[in-house]
């Protein structure tokens, strides 16, 4: 199901969560880095179009092209002009929620 506008409770909550595993992921990728911390720090300021600056190409079932975004599995999440305040939202929601668990472990 392609999302391209109102991304509800439910849909947000995917998001967020898809977001925080792919910024986990990244985390964990520094451990034995000389110079991890300083690439931890960038994590705690970073941006959503820091942290994205490729989006995967969304194709509906007959493989037309239905935006940029994000493809969770079960939801295709279109950025576009109605849907980039709930990103952004979610961005910093994840990459909060990442580096709090990260850090405590």
């Amino acid at each position: 199901m392609a999302i391209t506008n109102n991304i509800n409770g439910l849909q947000f909550n995917e998001l967020c969560d898809f977001m925080k595993r792919l910024i986990r992921e990244s985390l964990y990728a520094l451990n034995g880095l000389s110079d991890k911390e300083k690439h931890v720090n960038w994590y705690e300021t970073c941006t959503m179009d820091d942290y994205f600056t490729e989006w995967d190409q969304l194709l509906d079932e007959n493989d037309n092209l239905i935006g940029e975004g994000l493809d969770t599995i079960s939801s295709k999440f279109v950025l576009n002009d109605n849907t980039r305040a709930d990103f952004e939202r979610a961005f910093t929601q994840a990459r909060d929620a990442a580096l709090e668990e990260y850090k405590n472990e």
